[in-house]
């Protein structure tokens, strides 16, 4: 892939990232300053729902990915120095979205379950199914992670 192709995809992702973050956080929001069970329309809801599954999805692959077998470095030689360093950016892209992943989805997900725990009775549906979809996701991710072998 090249680094136009990369940086595109890039912002991309990062974009679908921010939208699941706004969605979120605003529907968390509504809860911890509603005094009643705040009205989610169902646009809201099946959109919440769609960002909820393809960012879940990522950073079930991000978490999931081990790192290569290591292997003799290919040598080739050094670009210019304002472009190595553009090339060496560009070539850690993915790896820095796969951090930013895992980090949003994880802040948004116990933001999630500490606001359906402290306030059930008004908690909406779109913030249970994210509460509940992110411990079914951290469970067997916290398994492989402490998995000796």
């Amino acid at each position: 892939m090249g680094a136009t192709q990369r940086i595109a995809t890039s912002v991309v992702v990062l974009a679908v990232l921010v939208l699941f973050a706004i969605v979120f956080g605003y529907a968390i929001v509504q809860v911890w300053q509603s005094g009643t069970e705040p009205t989610v329309g169902e646009g809201l809801l099946y959109t919440a729902t769609g960002l909820a599954t393809v960012v879940g999805g990522a950073v079930a692959v991000a978490v999931s990915v081990r790192p290569p077998a290591t292997a003799e470095p290919v040598r080739t030689p050094a670009p210019a120095m304002p472009l190595a360093v553009i090339h060496a950016v560009v070539d850690r892209l993915p790896s820095v979205v796969n951090v930013i992943y895992v980090v949003v989805y994880a802040v948004v997900g116990v933001a999630a379950v500490i606001t359906w725990v402290t306030h059930p009775d008004v908690a909406t549906d779109l913030v249970k199914n994210m509460a509940t979809t992110f411990l079914a996701l951290a469970i067997p991710t916290a398994g492989g992670f402490f998995r000796v072998g």
